[in-house]
C-alpha cells in the first residue's frame, strides 16, 4: 500500500484530478494540469519542484568508501567536503554513463550517493563495510573516464 511523502499534503491540494501512481511505495502525482503542455511549459519557462523522495539512497562507509565512489562517478570525490553535495554521472567499467545522481559526504565520513533507478521505481539499500564487499568489488573493476580535476 502506498503512502505519501512529506510533500503529499500539498501535492494532494494541487492534484485536483486525483491522478496518482505508485513509485517505490509512495504516492506520486502523475499529472496536475488538464493538458501536459501546461506542465511542460511551466518546467521549461518558470520553475518546478519535483518530489524525489522515492529515489535510491545508498550509504557507503568504511576505509575504501571514497575509493569505491571514485571508481563509479566522474567527479573527484577527494574534493567533496563534509556536508557538501556533488551532482555527477554514474558510469560502468567502460566509462559509459548508466545514470546520474548526487553524492553527499556526511560528518562521520560516510558517503551518501542517491541516484534514480532506470525503471522509475526507487528503493533504499544500505551497503556497509570496506571495498572488499561484493558490490564494492564489482564496481571497482574499472575506472570511469572523464574525471574532472
Amino acid at each position: 500500500m502506498s503512502v505519501g511523502t512529506a510533500f503529499y499534503p500539498r501535492q494532494r491540494e494541487l492534484n485536483r484530478n486525483e491522478v496518482w501512481g505508485e513509485w517505490a511505495g509512495y504516492f506520486a502525482a502523475q499529472v496536475y494540469a488538464d493538458f501536459h503542455d501546461i506542465e511542460y511549459s511551466a518546467i521549461r519557462e518558470a520553475a518546478a519542484v519535483i518530489d524525489t523522495s522515492p529515489l535510491y539512497k545508498y550509504v557507503v562507509s568504511g576505509a575504501d568508501a571514497g575509493r569505491l565512489l571514485d571508481r563509479v562517478v566522474t567527479r573527484d570525490i577527494s574534493k567533496l567536503q563534509v556536508d557538501q553535495v556533488f551532482y555527477t554521472p554514474w558510469c560502468d567499467e567502460d566509462g559509459k554513463v548508466l545514470d546520474d545522481g548526487t553524492v553527499t559526504r556526511l560528518a562521520n565520513d560516510e558517503m551518501v550517493p542517491a541516484e534514480r533507478d532506470r525503471t522509475g521505481r526507487g528503493h533504499r539499500r544500505r551497503h556497509r563495510g570496506s571495498g572488499s564487499a561484493r558490490a564494492a568489488g564489482e564496481a571497482q573493476q574499472g575506472r570511469a573516464r572523464g574525471r574532472d580535476r
